[in-house]
């Protein structure tokens, strides 16, 4: 099975630990980089190239929408998962390759078989 390469932008330390026990479990996966603001993310994910970017909705420095549109216009090839219970999902269909992940409960099957 391929290795699923994961960039995680999470805010809240206490969230980002819970992630990260969480994806301790799942055998692909492994978290090639690490941000608490939209800036990282974009940062770490042109340089590193993940399977899967994480993404907290509220990430102090940009909106959403900015957010996506830094990563997915220029984008590489990877999915962007949006970790919101109140994400507008309507907003999310205008990019092809987001998706939205009400808890990170919702994320593991995501992550073992990402699409894209």
């Amino acid at each position: 099975m391929m290795e699923t390469r994961l960039v995680v932008g999470i805010g809240n330390r206490e969230v980002r630990s819970a992630l990260f026990l969480a994806l301790e479990s799942l055998d692909p996966v492994r978290i090639v980089g690490s941000a608490t603001s939209a800036a990282e993310v974009v940062s770490l994910c042109r340089s590193l190239r993940p399977s899967i970017a994480i993404v907290e909705e509220g990430l102090s420095d940009w909106d959403l929408r900015t957010l996506l549109d830094q990563l997915v216009v220029p984008m590489w090839e990877g999915q962007v998962v949006v970790l919101s219970p109140t994400s507008d999902v309507d907003m999310l269909d205008e990019y092809e390759n987001v998706v939205m992940a009400d808890t990170v409960g919702d994320l593991a099957p995501m992550l073992i078989t990402p699409t894209g």
